[in-house]
């Protein structure tokens, strides 16, 4: 049975899915105690703080640790 922490990171990783363009395999998802923590390489500010607001908001996400940096010389593939 999975933990209620799992279930979190994977409705966030839907959630990411379904409102942003960069791959999903560029991100990293946990969650300890409701507190997702989000790492990874995004080539926008925008594109992160558009991460960040996704994950932020499930419900049942306390709070969103972010790891993300931006490099605005990265070639991250973008679509699914």
């Amino acid at each position: 049975m999975e933990s209620q922490d799992e279930r979190l990171a994977y409705l966030i990783q839907h959630e990411l899915g379904q409102r942003i363009d960069t791959r999903l395999d560029n991100l990293r998802v946990s969650v300890v105690n409701g507190v997702a923590r989000i790492t990874g390489v995004v080539p926008s500010a925008d594109e992160k703080d558009a991460i960040l607001e996704a994950a932020g908001s499930v419900p049942g996400v306390l709070d969103v640790d972010d790891a993300i940096a931006v490099d605005l010389n990265a070639t991250v593939p973008s679509g699914v």
